[in-house]
């Protein structure tokens, strides 16, 4: 008597049966849930984790992707801001369960001692912030290493040292990088400003110095937003203003940047703002400005060494705050 299932559809019952294993009644994986679990035991999330049925996609700060139902978003910074624990630890290992995390939130969570080289298994990490983490010593050299991040926060921590060109090169889908008010010192890597999408950089408020390693040569660079004030940069901006094609916002505030503003300066077709205060600039504001009105809407000079009359209000229509 043959056997009632043909073998190519008993495969596909077993198949589903070992699917079926994998995960609870719900939407939730058996392997997620318990990466989750072990997450909360560390960290403190919510106390309703694991009493709310199976499915970990309806957990507080958890998101899943509506196709795969895996795991997709994760954000604790409100539970390292709340938890009661003085301090715990957090091995970034268990985050290579929750293969499909694009999105991970661990900001302010300084109480605890993150091992986080674990992360560098995430071949779908798009979003990472470790702002407020309490990350202390070098640049994290791993953060190289996850290819796929696009948008990357390490502000508000205690980084030292300078930042090494080799450990950004490989970040070319990165679009925004905010590395403010930490500990950072000596000159700013060229491909830094090479990454072909960064629209964003913050890095004001460190102890960086030199020259904004960028020429007339360099073509022109991605960024619509630089920060780079309350540092130490200097050198003449007659050298980089031609490869700001691109850029919207930028603010150099409180560094020492010497010599006279380029006319070109006031050229570029989509600064709205401009931040050049508390810098060593010298001369006459360039009055050499064609007929078109510039773009800009802010503009901030106080506290330079700069004389002479400003342009014609013609000139500045679109100015709404000297």
């Amino acid at each position: 008597m043959g056997s009632f299932f043909p073998w190519g559809s008993l495969s596909l019952v077993i198949f589903l049966l070992l699917h079926s294993m994998l995960r609870l009644s719900s939407c939730c994986f058996v392997a997620e849930r318990a990466a989750l679990m072990d997450i909360q035991s560390s960290l403190g999330a919510p106390d309703s984790w694991g009493k709310d049925g199976d499915d970990c996609c309806s957990w507080e700060h958890v998101k899943c992707n509506n196709s795969t139902h895996r795991v997709s978003h994760l954000s604790f910074s409100d539970v390292c801001w709340t938890t009661s624990k003085v301090s715990c630890f957090l091995n970034s290992t268990v985050f290579s369960a929750l293969r499909e995390l694009e999105h991970l939130d661990l900001s302010y969570c300084y109480q605890c001692l993150l091992s986080l080289e674990g992360l560098v298994g995430l071949s779908k990490l798009r979003y990472l912030d470790l702002s407020g983490a309490g990350l202390r010593g070098g640049f994290p050299q791993f953060i190289g290493e996850i290819v796929s991040l696009e948008a990357l926060a390490l502000n508000d921590n205690n980084i030292t040292g300078g930042l090494p060109g080799a450990a950004v090169r490989n970040l070319r889908n990165l679009r925004q990088l905010n590395m403010s008010y930490s500990s950072f010192e000596g000159n700013l890597p060229g491909s830094l400003f090479s990454l072909p999408h960064l629209k964003i950089l913050d890095l004001s408020a460190n102890s960086l110095g030199g020259r904004i390693p960028i020429s007339s040569e360099s073509g022109p660079i991605s960024l619509e937003v630089l920060d780079l004030s309350s540092n130490h940069l200097n050198g003449s901006l007659s050298e980089s203003v031609a490869a700001f094609k691109n850029i919207r916002n930028l603010k150099l505030g409180g560094n020492q940047f010497s010599g006279s503003l380029p006319v070109s300066l006031f050229a570029l077709p989509h600064l709205k703002f401009l931040d050049l205060s508390c810098n060593n600039f010298v001369g006459h504001f360039p009055v050499s400005l064609s007929s078109e009105p510039v773009p800009l809407e802010v503009l901030n000079l106080h506290d330079n060494n700069m004389s002479g009359a400003l342009p014609s209000e013609q000139a500045f229509k679109n100015l709404q705050n000297l």
